[in-house]
This record gives C-alpha cells, structure tokens and sequence, in this order.
C-alpha cells in the first residue's frame, strides 16, 4: 500500500492521516512505479518528496532497484528541496482518475487533489494591542517604541490576490523627533517595501478627518478564523446539499425530462424553481475550417447566436464563446440512385423495454450512431420516433415498412454504400434482416447539416478537437436549467442563460434518449450563517464592509488536468436590528479560473445610522473532488464615528501590502526610536526629563530648587554626556519616575528648603553633624562581616541606544569570581558605560559598607536630606567628645571658644569640627588647649558668626583623634517619630564606593 501525506506531523500520533492511498497491484519498483503513473516522472531530476518503505527512507538513487509489492508499507512525504521544474511535475501527478497533491505552501486550505495553487499576499504587520484604561505612553528621551493602536486595524482585499491593512496608532505624547530611517516592520526598514507601504505622521492635535487609514471600522469578533484552523467561517454548512437524478437513462423531448430505467427517481428536494446542472451530450461531426474546428450536427437543442458563451464538454469541459454559425440547409434531389436501407426479417416483438434495456450501433458512410432502447415505447411509431432521433447525423431514418422496422435513406441525392449495424437487437429486427446496398445519384446537393465554430472568449480560434464522429455536449455556460415542474419521473425545465437570466424563448429539447447524460443540482434547503451585530449595543454604524475568501482558489480540473473556469455564488443579508422585519439581500457571483487564494471585499452604505445585523450563505452545493470552491467569510466590520484628531498625542496613519518582501520574523510589528522634543532644555537631556514631568503636572517652577538642577545639570549631566532616555507605559508615582530621572544621572532626588530639588551622590565633604547634644537616643552601630553570602558581582540590565535591545554589562572588582551576582535593571540608562559605573558603586557598597548606624534626634536632623554625606559622634571616652560654644574671643590671630564641656587632651594630634547653628559643619582643623573648658582655634577655622545668647541653637565642637573625627556616614532616611522627634537611619560613607565613577568598563567578551 501507498500512502501519500501532506507533511510528517502526527503521522506516529495518529493526528495526520494520508490524503490518498494506492494498492499495487503487482510487483514493481519504486521508480518504476512513479514513471508509470507521474506524468513526466525523470528518475534523475530532484523530487521535493521522501519515500519510507516500511518505515526507513530510501535515497532517491535506489528508488530504481527498490522492489514493492501490495504488502509492502510505502509512505510518501512533501520535502520542500525542489526546484523549477521538479517542483511543477510534482504539482499535480496524474494516478488513472486520481490525482496526488503534495501540500507545500498552504497551511490553512483544506486538502485538495489538484495542482497547488499560491497563497494569497496577506499583509500580516501589527501594531501593538489597543490598551484600554492604561496610560498614553509618555517617552522621555529617546527610546524604541512599537505604537499602540487607536482604532482598530483594518485589512481588505485588493485586486483578489492582494491583502492591505490600514493602522493608525498612536506613537507618544507631545513633539517627536522621529527619523524616517527607524521606521521598521520587525527588523525591516519602510524603504525596503517601496510603493507597498505609505504613512503619515501626525503631531499633537492634528486633523486626520481626511485620512480614510484613520476611521474607526469596528471588526464583528464572531467573523473570522476558527479554532479548526480556517481563515474564516466556513459557508460550507450553510451550502445546500448536492443531490443527482438517478436513471439509467434519460429521455430529453421539448422542455421536459423522463427519467427511465430501474427505480429511477428525483431528488425528494428538487422543486419549482430548484436550479440544476444538466449535461445532454449528442454526436457532432467535427471538421477543420482554417484555425477552427467546425461542429455540425443538431444543433437545435442550442439555439445558437454569435457570441453565445458557451460550456463545451468532451473527456473535460471548457468555456467557449461562438463565433460563428451556419445554418442548416436542405438537400436538393439528384437524378437516379438507390436507397440503402436495412429492413426487419419480422415485426418487433416487443416495445417494453423497461426490464431489459437494448444496445447496439449503427454505422453509415463513416458515421457510426449508438441506439439506446431502456423504457415502454408502447408502438411502432413510439419506436421508430426515438430511433430516428438516435439517428441524426447519420443520414438515416427509422420508418414503419408494413409493420417491420426499417432504417432508410430518407431522401435523394443518396449517398448509396453498405449500412453494417452491430449486435442488431432480434425483438426489433428479427433473426435475418434484409441488407440493401443503395446507389448514389447524380447531381443534387446533400443536406447540410447546422454548424458553429468556437472561439476563447479574447477571441482566439478554438480547434482543440479532433476531425470525425465526437460525442459532445454543448449548452449555455454552466448546463444550468431551471426546474418548472416535476411531476412522477418526469420535469419540466428552462434553461439559463450565462448571465442567469431564464431564457423563455428557449424551444426546448430535440426528442432522444441519453446513457451518458448527467442532472444535478441542490438537494435540501439553505441555511443562513449568523446572524452577527454588526457594532456593539448603544453604537451606530453608517457603512459595513465583509470580505469573502477562497481559501482553495477557485476553479475546477479536467479530466486531464486542465484549469477550467468555475462560478460560485453567495448571498448576504443585513437589517436594523432595532426594527427586524425584511431583510436586504445582495447576491455575489465569483467566476474564476485559478487555484490561488484568492479575496474579495464588499462594502455597504446605510441609508441612516443603525446598528446592523448579518447573515450570509452560499448558493451552490459544494461538489469537492475535481472542483476547488471553499468559501470563508474572513470578516465582516462597520464604521463608527471617531475623534477625527487626538489632542496631545503624536500619530501615525498607514498601509501595507502584503507579499514576499515582509519579514518572516515572528514579530511583525510597527516600530520607531522617536526622540522628545522638551520646550526648555535640549533632547534626551535629565533635566529636560525631570522639567517636562514637573511642568506637565502643573508644578510651577517656584516649587523647584533651579539653582541645584542647573548646578547638576552644569557640572556633571551635560559634560559627561548622561542622559535619560525611557518609554514610561504603565501608571507610576511621579516620585518614582523623578527618582528614576536622576538616578540615570547618579543622582537622588530631595526635598531640601522645601523644594523639589537633586542631589548628585559621589565623594563629598561632610555636610553636617550629628553630635550627642542633638541625640534623644543613644546612637546604634552595627557590623556585618565579610560573608560567602556577600555578592561578589553585579549584572546590569539596560537599553542599549545603539542596538535598542536589553543589553547586560558585568561589574566586577579585581580577583571577584562573580559567585553571586545581583541583577539590577536600570531604566533610562541607555550607554554602556553609565551602566557599568552605576554597577560598580552598587558593587562597592556591597563589598565595602559594613557599618550602619540609627539614632533619635529631635528636630536637628530634619535639616539634612537623603544621601547627605554628615558625621556622627558618640560619648564613648576616648573616641570623640562634644560641646557646646558658650563664648567667643578673637585673640590676635586665634578665637578663644569657652565650651560647655572639658576636651580630652589625651588624645593623639586631636583634630576638631565646629557644626553650624543651620547643622552644617566646617572643615577639619587642629585645636589648642587654652585651660580649663577653653580651646584656642585658627581664625579660618570659623567661616560663620557664632550666637552665643541661646537665641538659636548653640554651635557645637566636635573633638576626637586625628585618625577619626566621629563616624563618615551617609543618611538614607529620616522618620518622623509620634512623640515629635525624628528617626535617623545611615549607613557608611566612603569615597572608595565612587573609585570607578570616572572609569570605563572592560571590553565586552
């Protein structure tokens, strides 16, 4: 047995089964086979197929040694290696009245058995979803951006075999910057789709009313693929029925069909008004007249004209127009010459021929008829009536010669010659009739018979047929009847015209009985698909637009293989949904001749806004086999009203056509690297950001600290090139995108003087102190010791602005064997170095900073802000000591400070601060025992005029050895607590966090 799939996946499941089988019937091999039923099969040329013969494969050079036999287990795979003519001969390969497909290219079209039409173009770019209730998307900076949609996207068929999708989709807020050349479909730039691609970009505000990509079609959700796979929904279901006559033969005379035989019967479903396919063949002869071949013979039954279209069946049919036609003219009498005639030896026996059907041909002067007798002719003149028309074209009639039947030249000039008849029928002639062998006559002019010839319908001369006796049928395009009436085993019909039209002036039949006729047509009621809303509740849609596919092409195959035209029809309906009553049908009618894909889309205007609903069938059964007429409704959608223009926000409008030049990426999707244009700083700078986020929430700029953003900005931002640059997509406390702005700069976001201000972290002098005079609480140290659980490396996530992807840089310090790494993800950071530098000092502080320290204050720490650099002290003898300054005395070239407390001169080199009434600190300095609570210190040593009245807090005199002047640390909270006082939380401080701050990391690996 041979098994043809169309691909290998879940073939072992069970989940694939084989598109056809064939038996062997003796032994062959493999090649040998294929030559015998692939058509144009070369052994040597590259097949796109695999062949496993009881499950291994066999390479293509030993298919011609490789033995089967009708045991043997054959499967044959589609292997896409093919090219150019291998893969045409492989197309369609021709098995007797079967035909194998190998499936290539076509994943959602059933499986057909013919050759292997193309794909249709689809245009399959996207822009990101639609996100409801999220925020607009707000870029600062510069970042990659895949738009988000407005209305919905909108595909439509052009030209059949074209899909374009129309998007509008909103970029960012406010002015962008945005360069044509990053402008993408996934990795492919615009330019590279040509004349398939068009857009616009709108700024802020702008009109789209006159751009028709920007209107908002609403899609009908229930229309479109399937969970089966389908592209659409599938009309198939809502498809009559095919049904046939059954008979063995048929009797055709004027408008009416007898059906004959044993238990002939019509469909129970077929009714007045039921429309048919009815094929009625007759002898023609053909002859050569220049490019045409002439058909002549009874033409009556066509009626034809110049023009006609016209269906031309032999072994396979084809569409035809006439283009020319010669009338039938009659004989003029010769002089002398004999009949030939064949007379009954007896009178036939019988004129019932129901239950025994009779055959046999009839052969005269080249022309050979069959006569068929399969019903009750009840008399001689029933007999010799349907005999004659059997024999039309033979030159022959059948007359009643004193009860015997007799076959005769009718009329002079005879044509004289021997008539042979072959299995002569003895109920009808006897067992010896007699033979006649006429002569010819002079003169005269033989009938001659009615004739046409055929053309192509661009007017190209048709003579594909061969010269003699032909069996044919010939009607108008499609064999299309309508039934009028049927009554019992008879109906009466009318015939169509090409363009659907009943033809009433038609003459009907020439009376003859038909073995090889053929009646189909609907066997059972259509049923509508839908019905669908065409909008949601409470909305009115003024046009609707529904788009038809033919997943299969359409068309149908010859019995040699031949593409040949085909005509499906559907219809669709649409009402109001508010009033329902009568519906509004419009039928399509789809003829072609093509096995691709192909689409068409329709467009409805409303005569008022309503809220449609729709349904929609087809009206021809669906006859598979030879014939590729899958239909799908790929969509149906409605237009609502939209903005017209979007306040605020940067657009872009656009359409693409599908084709090979899309990428195959999985993600095809719309993007750009759009840079923001801010009113008062330059793009992508930090401060640009931090403004534009202050301004666009109203924060006037009296409630920002200037002078410490422009100090920032001037002296590290701008000169060290640190930008921000960041899609912000989800709600996020301003905070928090502040914090995020300045931390792309090193940077911390305070609240000093009451103002919105920034603080650049990095090696600084203490900016305060806090001694035990200010503490309501003892200070608190901790120490945490070296660990294996320390991590020994940072992994730094960011936006590259080069590459545009998520890029890694590895922060490492000298000998670290990066154990355990942190990840950290920085947003806005979008250079390498940056990253690396911001790594490092989390690094640092992770290797470094072991001590930690809380205390209480009252309201002395609130004159600090996060990231402060300041000193801490303690009372703990023989570490530092604290006092206030009660008294000051300039003495000479020194000031003589009275203190509240007495200093340990014990200390090694004792060093000094003095803390500030505002809680600063000055620079370290040496002081001098001047006695008792007295201390002599450099007049530089005090930058400030120190009160002493108690007005304001007093200054304070921090004392301690030289190698440590209380605790370097750096606040990272300050906690109101209920009772008043504040919490203060610090952590370590040391310049070695900020060594690599000016370094550049290693190069990438």
């Amino acid at each position: 047995m041979i098994e043809i799939y169309p691909s290998r996946i879940g073939v072992k499941q069970g989940d694939c089964v084989p598109l056809e089988s064939h038996q062997v019937k003796e032994p062959a091999t493999l090649g040998g086979w294929l030559s015998a039923n692939a058509k144009g099969f070369d052994i040597n040329a590259v097949h796109p197929i695999c062949i496993e013969v009881e499950g291994v494969a066999v390479p293509a050079d030993k298919w011609s040694v490789t033995v089967i036999d009708r045991d043997t287990d054959v499967k044959i795979f589609p292997e896409a290696r093919a090219v150019g003519a291998a893969a045409a001969a492989w197309a369609a390969v021709a098995l007797a009245a079967i035909s194998i497909v190998l499936i290539l290219t076509m994943p959602k079209a059933k499986a057909a058995k013919q050759q292997q039409g193309d794909d249709l173009d689809a245009a399959t770019a996207t822009g990101n979803h639609a996100k409801l209730n999220s925020p607009i998307r707000e870029i600062l900076g510069m970042a990659k951006v895949y738009p988000d949609l407005l209305v919905p996207p909108v595909t439509r068929f052009v030209n059949k075999r074209t899909m374009v999708t129309t998007l509008t989709m909103s970029i960012s807020r406010g002015n962008l910057a945005i360069p044509p050349s990053s402008w993408k479909v996934g990795d492919t730039p615009f330019a590279a789709f040509g004349s398939d691609l068009n857009y616009t970009v709108y700024g802020p505000g702008a009109s789209l009313v006159g751009d028709s990509r920007a209107r908002n079609w609403y899609p009908a959700t229930e229309v479109g693929g399937t969970n089966a796979g389908t592209a659409g929904l599938d009309l198939s279901s809502s498809a009559p029925a095919d049904a046939a006559a059954l008979a063995d033969s048929m009797l055709i005379s004027g408008s009416t069909v007898s059906l004959l035989g044993n238990s002939p019967t019509f469909p129970d479903a077929w009714e007045a008004g039921t429309v048919v396919r009815l094929v009625t063949p007759d002898t023609f002869t053909v002859t050569t007249a220049g490019s045409y071949s002439r058909i002549a013979g009874a033409l009556a039954d066509l009626a034809p004209f110049v023009g006609m279209k016209v269906t031309l069946g032999s072994d396979s049919e084809i569409d035809l127009t006439v283009a020319s036609v010669l009338p039938y003219v009659a004989p003029v009498p010769g002089i002398g010459g004999t009949p030939s005639m064949v007379t009954g030896s007896a009178s036939p026996t019988t004129y019932d021929f129901t239950s025994g059907a009779v055959v046999w041909s009839v052969t005269f002067q080249g022309v050979t008829k069959t006569i068929s007798l399969n019903t009750d002719y009840v008399n001689m003149s029933g007999l010799v009536s349907t005999i004659t028309s059997q024999l039309s074209g033979t030159g022959l009639v059948a007359q009643d010669s004193s009860g015997r039947l007799r076959l005769i030249e009718p009329l002079s000039p005879y044509k004289g010659g021997a008539i042979s008849q072959t299995s002569a029928p003895v109920q009808i002639f006897g067992s010896g009739p007699t033979y006649i062998v006429g002569t010819a006559s002079a003169g005269g002019t033989p009938e001659q018979l009615a004739s046409i010839t055929l053309s192509f319908d661009n007017g190209t001369p048709f003579s594909g047929i061969a010269a003699g006796q032909q069996r044919l049928s010939i009607a108008y395009r499609g064999y299309r009847f309508q039934i009028v009436s049927v009554s019992g085993l008879t109906a009466t019909v009318k015939r169509i015209t090409d363009t659907g039209v009943v033809d009433n002036a038609w003459a009907g039949f020439t009376a003859r009985t038909l073995l090889d006729f053929s009646m189909s047509g609907s066997g059972g009621a259509i049923n509508w698909l839908g019905s669908f809303m065409g909008c949601p509740e409470y909305e009115l849609a003024t046009e609707a637009e529904y788009d038809v596919f033919f997943s299969q092409g359409l068309c149908y195959y010859s019995k040699s293989g031949n593409i040949k035209t085909s005509t499906k029809s559907i219809e669709v309906r649409w009402r109001d949904s508010a009033l329902g009553g009568a519906w509004t049908t419009i039928t399509h009618a789809y003829t072609e001749a093509t096995p691709d894909q192909i689409g068409f889309t329709h467009k409805i205007v409303f005569p008022y806004p309503l809220r449609p609903e729709f349904q929609m069938r087809r009206i021809q059964p669906v006859e598979g086999g030879q014939v590729r007429d899958a239909i799908q409704w790929y969509g149906l959608r409605t237009l609502l009203p939209d903005p017209g223009s979007y306040e605020g926000i940067t657009v872009i409008a656009m359409d693409i056509r599908g084709g090979d030049r899309l990428s195959a990426q999985s993600e095809r999707q719309i993007n750009c690297v759009p840079t923001r244009i801010y009113d008062n700083a330059p793009a992508r700078s930090i401060k640009g950001a931090a403004l534009h986020v202050c301004q666009s929430l109203g924060i006037d700029d009296s409630l920002i600290d200037m002078d410490a953003l422009n100090a920032v900005d001037q002296d590290y931002w701008t000169p060290r090139s640190e930008l921000y640059d960041m899609s912000h997509e989800k709600p996020t406390a301003v905070r928090e995108v502040l914090q995020g702005i300045f931390t792309a700069g090193m940077s911390h976001l305070s609240s000093g003087n009451g103002l919105l201000s920034v603080k650049r972290e990095g090696i600084q002098p203490p900016r305060g102190v806090i001694t035990p005079h200010e503490m309501t609480s003892e200070l608190t140290s901790s120490f945490t010791a070296p660990s294996p659980d320390d991590f020994d490396g940072v992994d730094v996530e960011y936006i590259d602005q080069y590459t545009n992807r998520k890029e890694t840089v590895k922060c490492r310090l000298p000998g670290s064997l990066g154990l355990k790494v942190d990840k950290i993800q920085l947003d806005g950071v979008s250079d390498r170095t940056r990253a690396w530098r911001i790594g490092m000092r989390q690094l640092r502080k992770y290797q470094f900073s072991r001590w930690g320290y809380s205390v209480d204050t009252e309201m002395d720490a609130l004159v600090f802000d996060d990231i402060d650099h300041i000193t801490l002290a303690d009372d703990i003898p023989n570490t530092t000591s604290s006092a206030l300054i009660m008294e000051v005395e300039q003495i000479y070239s020194q000031y003589l400070l009275t203190l509240s407390e007495e200093m340990d001169w014990s200390m090694v080199a004792p060093r000094a601060v003095i803390r500030r009434h505002d809680g600063t600190v000055t620079s370290l300095f040496e002081p001098k025992d001047a006695g008792f609570h007295q201390v002599l210190v450099p007049l530089t040593a005090i930058d400030f005029d120190i009160v002493t009245d108690l007005s304001i807090e007093p200054a304070r005199l921090l004392f301690g050895p030289s190698e440590q002047v209380g605790y370097p640390a750096m606040i990272t909270e300050i906690t109101p607590n209920q009772d008043g006082s504040c919490a203060v939380t610090a952590t370590e401080y040391s310049p070695v966090f900020y060594a690599d701050d000016d370094n550049y990391p290693p190069p990438a690996a």
